[in-house]
C-alpha cells in the first residue's frame, strides 16, 4: 500500500510561475532527500492548483514532515504565491498498475 497526500492552494494572480518553480524544487528535495516516490502538479481553474506527493508509507511521510523543510527559503518563495492553502487530504492507496 502506497500513502498519497493531496494538496490545494488558490495561487495570486501573477505568482504562478513563482509557486511553480517553488513547488517543483521542494518536491524534488523531498523525493531525493526523504523518500517520496513521485509528485505532480496540476493547475485547475479559478487560480486553484491541486498536487499530490507519494510516499512509501504513512511512517516514511511523518518521518519526512518530523525531519522539517529541507529549504525554508523555497518554503517562503511558495508561500508568497499562495493566497489560499486549502486543507490536504491524506490517501491510503493501492497501486494496480504500474
Amino acid at each position: 500500500m502506497g500513502f498519497v497526500i493531496v494538496y490545494r492552494w488558490e495561487i495570486r494572480p501573477g505568482k504562478e510561475s513563482q509557486f511553480r518553480q517553488s513547488w517543483e524544487a521542494l518536491s524534488q528535495q523531498y523525493c531525493q532527500l526523504y523518500g517520496a516516490e513521485a509528485a505532480r502538479l496540476h493547475r485547475g481553474e479559478e487560480q486553484v492548483w491541486m498536487a499530490w506527493t507519494a510516499w512509501p508509507s504513512r511512517e516514511q511521510y511523518f518521518l519526512a514532515m518530523e525531519r522539517g523543510v529541507p529549504d525554508p527559503e523555497i518554503v517562503e518563495a511558495m508561500d508568497a504565491a499562495v493566497s489560499r492553502r486549502l486543507e490536504p487530504e491524506f490517501l491510503v492507496l493501492e497501486a494496480t498498475v504500474e
